[in-house]
């Protein structure tokens, strides 16, 4: 690898973090009161993945089964998930988002897209489009 690689994926490794703890903590400080981190990180997983498994919610958690589990009840009985039974095979359910649970998800997401708007107001045109750019062109590299 050249230098200027080198220093690119150094650059990547050190800023892609600290913008993804931003983002997180301004999305996490727009949870419903007694919502915790995890079921707030399960229900932000369940939304990007309707019909998600319970293991599947699991493995992104990092947490048990049966720990996941009594994870998804919490937000059953808060009518912010849906636990729908797979017809094929009634063992396996599938999660969604209740109306409520897409409506708290939707305002938190816009919430904190308006708060990086500001974070990003304050750079030039110029700046904006190079980040924008750079931005399209990561996503592009990691799709």
């Amino acid at each position: 690898m050249s230098t200027e690689s080198d220093r690119l994926v150094q650059e990547v490794m050190d800023s892609v973090p600290l913008v993804m703890r931003a983002i997180r903590a301004e999305m996490r400080s727009h949870r419903e009161p007694g919502l915790s981190v995890p079921q707030f990180r399960a229900m932000l997983f369940i939304y990007r993945n309707q019909g998600a498994s319970l293991s599947q919610v699991a493995d992104h958690l990092g947490l048990t089964a049966p720990t996941t589990s009594k994870l998804i009840g919490g937000l059953v009985a808060r009518n912010l998930v849906y636990r729908n039974e797979v017809k094929e095979n009634r063992r396996q359910i599938q999660l969604s988002l209740s109306n409520p649970g897409e409506i708290l998800l939707n305002t938190a997401q816009k919430q904190t897209r308006d708060r990086l708007v500001q974070i990003f107001f304050g750079l030039s045109a110029q700046d904006q489009q190079l980040i924008t750019e750079a931005m399209f062109k990561l996503k592009k590299l990691f799709s």
